[in-house]
């Protein structure tokens, strides 16, 4: 299994802004994910300067032939 983290940060308006951009980055993860076929368990948190306010999460996998 591989492991890798990317830091991005990304300064928002609000919560609104917050989960559209979340969203948005989980739909090109899924896009990609079916493309290549390959197993992908991802996390998307997103927080504030106080800490973690939600995470979003994605899991894809599929069976092997």
């Amino acid at each position: 299994m591989d492991i890798s983290t990317l830091t991005k940060g990304l300064d928002l308006n609000d919560l609104r802004d917050a989960k559209m951009e979340a969203a948005h980055t989980m739909a090109d993860i899924a896009r990609d994910a079916g493309r290549s076929g390959d197993d992908h368990d991802v996390t998307i948190e997103v927080r504030t300067g106080k800490g973690l306010l939600f995470q979003a999460a994605f899991v894809f996998h599929g069976l092997k032939q």
